[in-house]
């Protein structure tokens, strides 16, 4: 049986190389206009499975941290000092260095790195790619905020004010969220337009993902590496249990 995966959980997959289109590369990013800086700051691939950080110490050395997730959870973890737009660090022998290198584009920096460099990842992980200034809302550190501000406001019952916190978030930061966040804000967002009341929003929010949550676990397992898989099914057992309490009720 072909299952049918909403698009967020895919990124990943395409990223590593296990699905047919693959996370846009250095080779095949779109056209960008170059700059000749790395500007300090947080960066995050499109669909979020990579997030880099560029910051300069106490002394004036730039410094760089990046984390990319693939399939099954297998991540790559790379930190270092950035010299001459290239960081190189010890790689899989003495002759065979990691080096990263960093070509900043505007609203962005390409990542590219040596054969070495896969000793810092799993086997389904990869790093390389464009690396984009999310909105400022959409930084890893904003969207927690918003969404203990969303908790906070939904736990003390103000649930039109836990609707307008976290409403935004869906539409400004989808495109930056990793694997299993759309769904999670999906079902968050759901619970409470139930609370409130809008059953049909509730419906709608959920839409994308119905069609996997009427198969059966199973089915699922079938479909995804295992990990990928069980942090699916976390969000499709949510998915499954706020449809039936978003049912459109009988007259």
């Amino acid at each position: 049986m072909t299952i049918v995966r909403p698009e967020i959980f895919r990124s990943i997959l395409l990223a590593v190389g296990l699905l047919t289109t693959a996370t846009p590369t250095l080779s095949a990013a779109p056209a960008r206009a170059a700059t000749t800086a790395l500007i300090p700051g947080s960066y995050l691939t499109e669909r979020g499975w990579g997030q880099m950080d560029i910051w300069r110490d106490k002394s004036g050395v730039l410094k760089f941290s990046l984390e990319a997730i693939g399939a099954n959870v297998h991540v790559c973890t790379l930190e270092g000092s950035i010299d001459g737009m290239r960081a190189k660090l010890e790689g899989l022998g003495p002759n065979d260095p990691c080096e990263v290198e960093f070509k900043p584009f505007n609203g962005g920096v390409l990542v590219d790195g040596t054969p070495g460099c896969r000793a810092y990842c799993g086997a389904r992980a990869g790093f390389e790619g464009p690396y984009l200034r999310p909105p400022a809302a959409c930084t890893p550190a904003a969207q927690a905020r918003t969404r203990r501000a969303f908790k906070a406001h939904y736990d003390a019952k103000r649930f039109a004010e836990a609707r307008a916190t976290l409403e935004p978030l869906l539409k400004t930061c989808a495109e930056w969220w990793p694997s299993n966040m759309d769904g999670d804000i999906r079902n968050d967002l759901a619970v409470t337009l139930h609370k409130l009341g809008d059953l049909a929003g509730c419906r709608a929010l959920l839409k994308d993902y119905a069609e996997d949550a009427a198969l059966s676990d199973e089915e699922i397992r079938g479909g995804y590496p295992p990990s990928d898989a069980e942090n699916y099914l976390n969000v499709l057992r949510k998915v499954r249990t706020n449809l039936k309490l978003c049912r459109e009720m009988k007259r």
